[in-house]
């Protein structure tokens, strides 16, 4: 089971991931009621989305808001067993993310050999402040929800979109694709090389805006960006990516839906009824990519 939580609304996905493709077996998407004090909202939410799913699930991810998270790439010696590697990270953790050790939860994965120097391998080190994570964690349990892999949304985010390789792979041997990420009150800009999260950014949306001139301004602002690549495609995903905005922001900015039929890697039982799920799935990105991540046995960020 994939668990997002958003600021409106609780997203939840169960697949059966032992199956090829990967089979979405249930779905629930419940709106957090705003007031004073969220964590009661949050907690029904959270319950009313796992008792709709109907099902125990062997393993549980949530995420943290990417803006939370640091990521550094580093490298160490490539002769290092699994316990001495560990021990290297912890020891230069602080040199690597200039935080104090104690106040972070971090986790490390490998990446090959360094292309600089074949004695050493690459490292993905990623963090973040104990505090954020032990709030998501607390409002999961505040619900009797269990909690096994805490991931981040932007990674989860590519897992899903690997999903849709399958009908969108350029010509090219590369990939720069972006995300254009239609939430509450906001618009979030995500960019993936090669499915590698590269680029995160959050623009607020009033009332009154027009979410196609938001996602323009964040798109030029990457694209006015030294980094900056040229993007092969750009994907369109959130609660607020339906209906007319929708069909604006896909004119407008040539963008895809991430949704059931983009979605190629995802299987759906045959006696599900695809026309509800076809009107939530662009809600359900993130969620998606939890629920991968936590059917996979060699899961990162535990």
């Amino acid at each position: 089971m994939g668990i997002d939580i958003g600021s409106a609304s609780v997203k939840a996905v169960a697949l059966d991931t032992t199956r090829t493709p990967a089979e979405l077996l249930d779905y629930a998407v419940v709106n957090i009621r705003h007031g004073a004090d969220r964590n009661a909202p949050v907690s029904i939410a959270l319950r009313t989305a796992a008792r709709r799913l109907r099902r125990r699930p062997a393993t549980v991810a949530a995420a943290i808001p990417t803006a939370e998270a640091i990521a550094r790439r580093t490298d160490a010696p490539a002769h290092l067993k699994d316990s001495a590697l560990a021990a290297h990270v912890a020891l230069s953790l602080e040199e690597q993310l200039h935080q104090p050790p104690d106040e972070l939860h971090y986790d490390f994965r490998t990446r090959g050999p360094s292309p600089e120097d074949a004695g050493r391998v690459g490292l993905l080190l990623v963090a973040c402040r104990r505090e954020v994570v032990e709030a998501r964690l607390a409002a999961l349990r505040r619900a009797r929800v269990r909690c096994d892999v805490m991931d981040v949304e932007d990674r989860a985010m590519a897992r899903t979109l690997a999903l849709a390789g399958a009908v969108s792979a350029p010509a090219e041997s590369t990939s720069v694709e972006a995300v254009i990420d239609v939430g509450h009150r906001r618009i979030g800009l995500h960019v993936f090389d090669q499915g590698e999260p590269v680029h995160a950014q959050n623009q607020p949306m009033e009332l009154d805006s027009d979410p196609a001139d938001v996602a323009e301004r964040a798109l030029d602002r990457y694209e006015g960006s030294p980094d900056a690549r040229q993007l092969d495609r750009v994907w369109l995903m959130g609660g607020g990516a339906g209906g007319d905005h929708g069909n604006d922001l896909m004119t407008r900015l040539d963008a895809l839906p991430m949704d059931l039929k983009n979605l190629a890697g995802l299987g759906v039982p045959p006696h599900r009824p695809t026309a509800p799920l076809a009107g939530q799935s662009q809600r359900l990105a993130v969620a998606i990519g939890l629920a991968l991540h936590a059917g996979d046995p060699d899961a990162h960020w535990r």
